[in-house]
C-alpha cells in the first residue's frame, strides 16, 4: 500500500507539471511515464482486493467512453492527427485510472491529492518567483518565445502561457478549499495567504476572470463571523498593495493595469468565436469535427472577425466543436445530475466547485490538454461520495473501501 501510495501522489504531481519535464526526449514525459508506471501498479493493487464502483462513477465512466469512443470516429471521418490521438487516449487512461483508484480507497485518493496539490502549490509559487525576477521560462512555455519583450516578466510554470497556469492554479486552490469545507476542517490562516499569493499572480498574469473567481471564493469563505478577522486583513493587504503599485512608475506595472478592463477587441473576438462555435452544429449536422479539430474548423471559416484566433477559448465549446451536439448534450446532463445531487444532500460548496470549472476553464484558449482538469472533476465526486458516508473523517479514522 505506501508503494502505491507514493506511486499516487506522484501521479497527481505528474499531472500538473505535464510535458514539462521528460526523459532524454519529449515524448518520454514524466507524466506519461508517471500513468503507465502507476496503471500497472494499480492492477496490480487492485488484483489484490475486491471493490466495486458506485453509481456516479460508473456514469462518469460512461459518459467518457462515449465521448472517447464518438470523437474517435468522428475523427476518422473528417482528420485524424496522430499526436492528438495519442494525448487523447491518454486522457481516457487517465480518467478510467482515477475512477478505479479513487473507488479503491476514497480517503487515501482525497488525502494523497490534498497534500501533492499544497506541494505543487509552492514549487509552481517558487518557478513564478523565479520567472518574475528573471523574465526567463520553461521550454514548455513556448507562449513566450514570440511574446513581446514587456510581457515577458509573466509567469507560465509548467504551461505554454500564463492563462493555463493560472487556471490550473485557481482550480488546484479552489480543491484545496472544497477538502475543507466538505470534511469540516479549519481554514487555517495560512490558506488565506495562499489565496492572497494566487490573487497577486492573478494579476500579474492579467488573468481577469481568475481574479475575479479567487475574489469571489474568498469571500464565500470569509463568510463566517470568525473569519471576518482573515477578510479584514486579506482587504488591508490589498488596499496596501494597490496603493503601493499606484505610486510606481513602471511600463509592467501600467500594462497590466491597462489589462484589467474589459471589453474592447479581446471580448469582440470572443463573441465571434462563441457565435462560430455555436454554428458549427449546423456545418456539419452537429456529429462534430474530431479529436482537437476546433482550430481546424476556425481555420476553414476564415472569419475576420477573429483575426487570425483559431482556438475556442471555452472548454464546453470544444467539447460541442470536437465532439459534436449529441455529446454536448449529455455532457451537460450529467453536471445537472451532479448539481442536484449537491443541492439535495446540501453540499453547496461542491455546486459552486462544479460551476466554477466551467467558468475557469474558459480563461485557457484550449483546455482539452490541461490534464490536472480531469483529476479536480473526478474528485469532485470523491469529496460528495465521502461526504454521504456516516464515518468520522480524520487523521486518526480508518476508513477504506
Amino acid at each position: 500500500m505506501k508503494i502505491y501510495q507514493k506511486s499516487l501522489f506522484l501521479l497527481f504531481v505528474s499531472v500538473i507539471i505535464g510535458g514539462a519535464v521528460y526523459i532524454a526526449i519529449p515524448q518520454l514525459q514524466f507524466f506519461r511515464v508517471m500513468l503507465i508506471l502507476f496503471l500497472f501498479i494499480t492492477f496490480l493493487e487492485l488484483s489484490k482486493n475486491s471493490f466495486k464502483l458506485d453509481f456516479n462513477s460508473k456514469l462518469l465512466l460512461i459518459w467518457f467512453s462515449l465521448y472517447y469512443f464518438w470523437t474517435t470516429y468522428v475523427s476518422l471521418l473528417i482528420k485524424l492527427d496522430i499526436n492528438s490521438y495519442i494525448n487523447f487516449n491518454i486522457i481516457y487512461i487517465l480518467v478510467i485510472v482515477l475512477i478505479l483508484s479513487m473507488n479503491y480507497n476514497i480517503k487515501k485518493f482525497l488525502d494523497t491529492l490534498y497534500k501533492a496539490l499544497y506541494f505543487m502549490f509552492y514549487l509552481m509559487l517558487a518557478i513564478a518567483t523565479w520567472e518574475i525576477i528573471t523574465h526567463h521560462h520553461l521550454k514548455v512555455a513556448t507562449f513566450f518565445d514570440h511574446a513581446p519583450d514587456y510581457i515577458q516578466f509573466q509567469p507560465a510554470t509548467f504551461y505554454t502561457n500564463p492563462n493555463d497556469f493560472m487556471a490550473m492554479l485557481t482550480l488546484l486552490l479552489i480543491f484545496l478549499f472544497g477538502y475543507k469545507k466538505v470534511l469540516k476542517y479549519q481554514i487555517r490562516f495560512y490558506d488565506y495567504i495562499m489565496l492572497f499569493i494566487a490573487l497577486i499572480l492573478s494579476f500579474v498574469t492579467n488573468s481577469r476572470l481568475n481574479m475575479l473567481v479567487l475574489i469571489l471564493t474568498f469571500l464565500i469563505i470569509s463568510f463566517k463571523k470568525k473569519n471576518i478577522k482573515y477578510l479584514f486583513f486579506i482587504l488591508v493587504l490589498l488596499i496596501g498593495l494597490l496603493v503601493y503599485i499606484m505610486r510606481l512608475n513602471s511600463s509592467d506595472i501600467n500594462y497590466l493595469i491597462a489589462g484589467l478592463s474589459f471589453g474592447g477587441n479581446s471580448t469582440s473576438i470572443r463573441e465571434h468565436l462563441y457565435i462560430d462555435a455555436l454554428l458549427s452544429i449546423q456545418h456539419n449536422f452537429g456529429i462534430g469535427y474530431g479529436i482537437n479539430n476546433s482550430s481546424l474548423y476556425y481555420q476553414q471559416l476564415h472569419d475576420p472577425n477573429l483575426e487570425g484566433i483559431i482556438n475556442p477559448h471555452n472548454y464546453l465549446l470544444e467539447i460541442l466543436i470536437n465532439s459534436g451536439i449529441y455529446i454536448t448534450f449529455l455532457y451537460l446532463l450529467l453536471n445537472l445530475y451532479f448539481i442536484y445531487l449537491f443541492i439535495k444532500n446540501n453540499q453547496f460548496f461542491l455546486v459552486y466547485m462544479i460551476i466554477i470549472y466551467e467558468i475557469v476553464l474558459i480563461s485557457s484558449s484550449s483546455s482539452l490538454f490541461l490534464w490536472f482538469q480531469y483529476v479536480y472533476y473526478i474528485s469532485i465526486l470523491g469529496l460528495y461520495s465521502i461526504s454521504t458516508k456516516k464515518v468520522r473523517y480524520g487523521k486518526s479514522s480508518q476508513f477504506s473501501i
